[in-house]
């Protein structure tokens, strides 16, 4: 087997023509899963429907047809329907999100919902299963790792909205079927052909990611900037020109999140959760709470 590298397609999606090729398709997610796993290992398979794994955190080995892909935090894996694929996790630790989903929505078709095995690569028993060809150029350019250039922090935060709504549902979903559209508007719109000007683009990748799930300990921005070896000033321009917000904002946006979900789902008072969230004082903290969600932490709690 061949090592498999990232695919950069020398193409900016969606255009125009393409974004209204894309709303006429149907999405519908199978299932979906935000999972953290100890070593693991699935051996060859192929599926009816459609897979995409985002590795968040962790190491592993994905195989699509006989290509070998070595898979690490931040890469993106798309496999097609009836694709031979394997995949195994190889650090101590890996958190992924996956989802199985169909993109043509059909009353008989998609009404399954098993998990496909393991050792399963003869799927012609159930061929009526098989979904068919969408027959888009941009869609049936996705396959294996792909190529995200793109704000990491705004494909984990999909995935964890389509991940939690996900739960709620059972059948088909139009609030499913939208986000699902948003997600592959997103992804199309962040493939594009490498350049020189590029080169901080995966530095920068690794800090956004790193801004979001450490935004409650993060003490000094210039300490960020050092770590992935950045000025704080180029940092602070770099970042902003690629993701639109300064890492500051980024930082306050996190910040504010997880006081959201201390306050609803914790057992911390007010001041315990202007401490965790790293604020010096319970003033700055409900100061900035009231500014972000319209309502002083006190009341949003008791809510």
């Amino acid at each position: 087997m061949t090592e498999l590298k990232p695919r950069i397609v020398p193409l900016k999606f969606p255009d125009g023509n393409q974004s209204e090729r894309l709303k006429r398709l149907r999405p519908f997610i199978r299932q979906s899963g935000d999972d953290r796993r100890k070593p693991w290992f699935l051996a060859d398979r192929r599926l009816f429907d459609y897979m995409l794994v985002y590795v968040v955190e962790g190491t592993g080995v994905f195989t699509l047809e006989d290509e070998i892909c070595p898979i690490s935090r931040g890469d993106l894996f798309w496999v097609p329907p009836d694709t031979r694929h394997s995949m195994r996790g190889t650090g101590p630790e890996m958190h992924l999100f996956y989802l199985h989903f169909d993109l043509a929505y059909d009353e008989q078709r998609s009404r399954w919902n098993e998990v496909i095995p393991g050792g399963l690569t003869d799927l012609s028993p159930w061929a009526e299963r098989m979904h068919p060809p969408v027959e888009l150029p941009e869609i049936d350019a996705l396959r294996g790792m792909i190529a995200f250039r793109g704000p990491h922090y705004e494909l984990t935060e999909l995935l964890e909205k389509i991940c939690r709504e996900h739960l709620r549902c059972s059948g088909y979903s139009p609030s499913l079927s939208g986000m699902l559209l948003e997600l592959l508007e997103l992804i199309l719109r962040n493939i594009t052909e490498n350049s020189p000007d590029d080169v901080h683009s995966a530095a920068l990748a690794e800090a956004a990611a790193y801004l979001r799930c450490n935004a409650c300990k993060i003490v000094s921005l210039a300490d960020v900037a050092s770590r992935f070896g950045f000025s704080v000033s180029h940092f602070r321009r770099l970042f902003s020109q690629r993701y639109g917000l300064p890492p500051s904002a980024i930082i306050h946006r996190y910040r504010m999140k997880c006081a959201c979900e201390f306050l609803s789902y914790g057992n911390c008072n007010v001041s315990e959760t202007a401490e965790r969230c790293g604020f010096k004082s319970i003033y700055s903290f409900s100061r900035a709470f009231r500014q972000y969600t319209g309502q002083p932490p006190g009341a949003y709690r008791n809510r």
